[in-house]
């Protein structure tokens, strides 16, 4: 196993925001397209902007899918961003329904738009945004973040799931209170952008890194 973290290249994301984020801590990391790539790693970021649909396609197509499973049942560290995080579930409803990688149990639904008498909450939800604990749920990713600190979200599509025991944090955007990060055993997911959140994002890379 090299000693460096693989952030996955699907041709989606700002993948240098995530790259800059491991630099400015001292994280080795490079970005990697291949299975080989993914076994050989010390840690493994899976970052995302864009269609559910279009990057399962390019997960497929890479031949990703089975070695991100076994990556993650190998008990290595797993980061998962925004869509990164989203392609952990079930099912994807953008273009379409789309099978995701179902390590969780879940779909991935988008906003409806809502206009009250006072705010206008537009899709998709852009901006800062706070972040709630769960009851016992706060994990050694979110050291040093506190409740109610605030996150930067860009995101049409949520993700709706029953399953409370991997729920870290909620957020409420309208009347819509959803799940903004997942945390189980050596998986780390969040819809937010920590490489975008200021200080308190890199805090969660710093803690990545202390937990690799």
């Amino acid at each position: 196993m090299n000693n460096y973290v693989s952030i996955i290249d699907l041709g989606l994301s700002n993948l240098y925001n995530v790259k800059l984020a491991c630099d400015k801590i001292r994280i080795k990391s490079k970005f990697i397209s291949s299975a080989e790539e993914v076994n050989n790693s010390k840690g493994l970021i899976l970052p995302g902007v864009g269609s559910f649909k279009v990057a399962m396609q390019r997960l497929r197509k890479l031949k990703l899918e089975r070695p991100i499973k076994e990556f993650i049942k190998m008990n290595k560290p797993f980061l998962g961003i925004c869509l990164g995080m989203q392609l952990l579930f079930t099912t994807g409803e953008e273009s379409g329904k789309t099978k995701g990688l179902n390590i969780f149990k879940g779909n991935v639904k988008k906003f409806k738009y809502e206009n009250t008498k006072k705010v206008r909450y537009s899709v998709p939800h852009v901006g800062w945004n706070s972040i709630n604990f769960q009851k016992g749920k706060k994990n050694r990713i979110f050291e040093g973040i506190s409740e109610k600190d605030f996150m930067y979200f860009v995101h049409s599509y949520y993700v709706d799931t029953n399953d409370k025991k991997i729920i870290s944090t909620k957020t409420i955007y309208g009347k819509k209170k959803f799940c903004s990060s997942v945390t189980f055993k050596n998986v780390f997911a969040c819809q937010f952008h920590p490489e975008r959140s200021g200080e308190k994002g890199i805090k969660i890379y710093k803690n990545f890194k202390n937990i690799l």
